[in-house]
């Protein structure tokens, strides 16, 4: 029996010594036996994180780490209206594989976090936050990238606008015009009341601190702008329409339409979309 246990014993040890020998051929720096044991729980499920952020609130979000030592060049992934840092979890594991760090935000009114939606107001601050504390941990490094979808890219492009050392931005589908994206949204008007605190006509600045529009001047970051065609929720015309203004002002952007797409790209055209992602981030974000 207690020859038995030795053997078990030495299998599981030369297991672990195997697994930690190939985890120190990926890593800038040997990985230790807690460390592998705390990614192995952790890598899949996103570690749940919680901080303070702007009025008083408690902000939150799922990390997920890549291979290797930090710092990481980073992701902030920022989810669609609605959703919530769970709902990014594979577009964030996507983004590990690609050697990102990854981070998914529960802005306020989302998930686990504290306060209530704003629309693409108080959830900046969240974003803009969330950069700090990935910095107080040590985990992120100077370059930077933001994706988003829907509420998510607007959400990336204010933010982009807000924080210089935000280095490129992926917007999917987004809202860059909160007014005409009130006028089209029918019956669901009374949301735009609830989170933005009346009409365009009573509280005109709030729409129009909402309207990605009116950053262009602060943007420097290239951005690549996506949207599909037969958008229901926000019509194309809006990217049309940011494009247009980014380059008559001589910011960097990229614009992609696809004719067969609706809200977000997923149809069999997304892994194709997504490479290009990955270029963009890779040109802009990558360590040099």
């Amino acid at each position: 029996m207690i020859k038995n246990k030795l053997i078990i014993i030495v299998i599981f040890v030369i297991f672990v010594s195997s697994i930690c020998t190939s985890c120190q051929s990926h890593a800038k720096s040997p990985i230790n036996l807690k460390d592998l044991i705390y990614r192995s729980t952790t890598s899949l499920k996103g570690e749940r994180i919680f901080y303070p952020t702007t009025d008083k609130l408690m902000g939150s979000g799922l990390l997920f780490l890549p291979r290797g030592n930090p710092p990481y060049p980073t992701i902030l992934v920022n989810h669609f209206g609605g959703g919530t840092a769970r709902s990014m979890k594979g577009i964030a594991l996507d983004f590990t594989k690609q050697e990102y760090l990854a981070f998914c935000s529960d802005y306020r009114g989302c998930g686990y976090a504290e306060g209530k939606t704003e629309w693409a107001a108080g959830e900046v601050d969240d974003v803009l936050m969330a950069i700090k504390y990935l910095r107080f941990r040590g985990l992120t490094s100077n370059k930077i990238g933001a994706y988003g979808i829907s509420h998510g890219a607007t959400i990336s492009i204010i933010a982009a606008a807000k924080e210089k050392d935000i280095d490129a931005v992926v917007a999917e589908s987004g809202f860059y015009d909160m007014v005409d994206f009130y006028n089209h949204a029918g019956d669901f008007k009374g949301f735009f009341n609830d989170y933005c605190g009346g009409t365009p006509e009573q509280v005109p600045e709030e729409y129009a601190k909402r309207t990605a529009l009116n950053y262009v001047d602060a943007l420097n970051s290239p951005i690549l702008l996506v949207h599909g065609k037969q958008d229901m929720v926000i019509p194309y015309q809006e990217v049309i329409l940011m494009y247009f203004k980014l380059q008559i002002n001589g910011k960097p952007a990229k614009l992609l339409l696809y004719n067969e797409e609706g809200h977000g790209i997923f149809s069999s055209a997304r892994t194709e979309y997504m490479m290009k992602v990955y270029d963009w981030f890779n040109q802009f974000v990558r360590e040099s």
